[in-house]
């Protein structure tokens, strides 16, 4: 969720997400849809990947972009 969402329905959807990939039913649904399910990476833990990501510095995010022929 962006920035600055009150903690509490930080909080709220991440037990409903929680909650929805350990539902039977869900599961049951998506397995007669032929989908996979893998239950999600803990809110918390997104979080910190996403903070850790975006904290890289421009200077790396610019050679990696090099490297890969995406360069701006």
């Amino acid at each position: 969720m962006p920035p600055g969402v009150p903690a509490d329905r930080v909080a709220a959807i991440r037990k409903a997400m929680t909650d929805t990939f350990a539902d039977p039913a869900f599961i049951a649904d998506a397995e007669k849809d032929r989908m996979e399910v893998n239950a999600p990476q803990s809110g918390q833990s997104v979080q910190e990947l996403i903070t850790r990501v975006s904290a890289t510095p421009e200077r790396v995010v610019e050679r990696l972009q090099q490297l890969s022929g995406e360069a701006r």
